[in-house]
């Protein structure tokens, strides 16, 4: 007797919001979620400086609803 497996791959996507302020990043994370029917598997946050001007990374990786 043999024995079939089907396995569903599910499909991660990922939204990256950039801002110079931590605030604005947050606006704009929380306006999308409002918006966008997800599941979310990580989320990732990093900071750093580019021409003496502060950047703000927020990645969410999610998978849609």
């Amino acid at each position: 007797m043999q024995t079939t497996t089907t396995e569903t791959l599910s499909s991660i996507e990922v939204k990256t919001f950039v801002s110079d302020h931590p605030e604005l990043a947050e606006k704009k994370v929380n306006e999308w979620l409002k918006v966008n029917d997800v599941s979310i598997h990580h989320i990732g946050q990093s900071q750093s400086e580019k021409n003496e001007k502060f950047v703000f990374v927020i990645s969410v990786f999610y998978e849609p609803k």
